[in-house]
């Protein structure tokens, strides 16, 4: 069970994106290894996601054309992890990274039970294929840990697919997040000048002629508007086998946040929030919540809205958002949540005076 309260800031990353395949331009490309391939761009991805709270080391322990490995079900060359990496993720920002137990009860290892001919079914042949054994070194903090993961390339059909079981549906979540970089998603920031015709004397009243003596109403973090607006797109997140299978899908509902200054120069917070919806297929179940809430002390105020959705395997997922200390600018939002979360909104907290 996690418990926080909701505040995040979502920064913007230029990609190149092409075709199906994460081309993306390695971030820090350094620590991984000699080859730059499709693996690599994969965990570069996620590190670069959790700010390089997680970071991976990358290195080939063998290679060839995927027919070598016909008849061998993966769990023979990788084994099946002792425990997962799983975290929360807001398509471009993965946080509350952890390590669960993973076992046949509360972890979904299904990919392991495969061989390549079942790559033959989603259009994939076994005879164009290639694959790459990685020896893999995972660092979460001072945690350190090894393990082994397999990258599927088809080069002429542009694909490519990474088994890592040890890193809960980090192909997913490193394509989800290229894709929605690409679509150029992410909150967008709206603003209205301050209106400098309307400034205040020094006796109090309006007048363009004393605009020169006192100031013009706007913004505490920004003086040259009033009026400040950040919207948050909703969007379709799912998260996939390596046999393109759905086995979690999210949409994830947006969300406003904002607030501007009247005619007396007093702050007026505004937003919505809206609800997400969930389904889970073969075993994952999910939950949603949502809520918002807003409040004014004197010249500050804060509008506050999350919508998230909660996935997890075999055991119920939950979700609750609780407002607190609705009616103040110290309003905050309480997130109780079981599983994965994918989550959308954030705040505006400002103040109004003259300047």
């Amino acid at each position: 069970m996690l418990t926080n309260s909701f505040f995040s800031m979502t920064k913007t990353l230029g990609i190149c994106a092409g075709a199906a395949l994460l081309l993306a331009s390695a971030a820090h490309a350094a620590p991984l290894g000699k080859r730059l391939g499709y693996a690599e761009r994969i965990y570069t991805e996620y590190a670069d996601s959790a700010d390089d709270k997680v970071s991976f080391d990358v290195s080939t322990a063998a290679h060839g054309k995927l027919k070598a490995l016909v008849g061998k079900p993966f769990s023979s060359i990788i084994n099946a992890p002792w425990r997962k990496l799983v975290a929360s993720d807001d398509g471009f920002v993965t946080s509350n990274h952890a390590f669960e137990n993973a076992d046949a009860n509360s972890q979904e290892f299904s990919d392991l039970n495969k061989t390549v001919a079942d790559f033959e079914a989603i259009g994939y042949p076994v005879s164009e294929g290639q694959y790459r054994i990685l020896d893999v070194i995972m660092t979460l903090e001072r945690d350190v840990s090894n393990h082994r993961a397999i990258e599927f390339c088809w080069k002429k059909q542009f694909h490519c697919v990474l088994l890592d079981p040890n890193v809960q549906f980090i192909d997913s979540i490193a394509n989800n997040r290229v894709k929605f970089m690409a679509e150029g998603s992410g909150p967008t920031v709206t603003v209205k000048a301050a209106d400098t015709t309307a400034s205040r004397a020094v006796d109090g009243s309006t007048s363009f002629a004393s605009a020169s003596i006192a100031g013009t109403c706007g913004l505490a973090s920004n003086h040259a508007i009033k009026q400040k607006t950040v919207t948050y797109g909703a969007r379709n997140v799912q998260y996939k086998n390596i046999f393109k299978n759905v086995l979690v899908n999210k949409d994830i509902g947006a969300q406003q946040s904002g607030l501007s200054c009247d005619t007396s120069c007093k702050p007026k917070p505004y937003g919505y929030s809206n609800v997400s919806s969930a389904y889970g297929r073969l075993g994952w179940r999910t939950a949603c919540a949502q809520n918002s809430g807003l409040g004014i002390s004197g010249t500050t105020a804060k509008f506050i809205g999350k919508t998230m959705c909660t996935h997890k395997y075999a055991i119920a997922a939950s979700a609750n958002i609780t407002v607190l200390n609705y009616g103040t600018a110290g309003v905050d939002l309480k997130v109780d949540a079981g599983g994965g979360i994918d989550a959308n909104g954030g705040a505006v907290y400002e103040s109004c005076g003259y300047f």
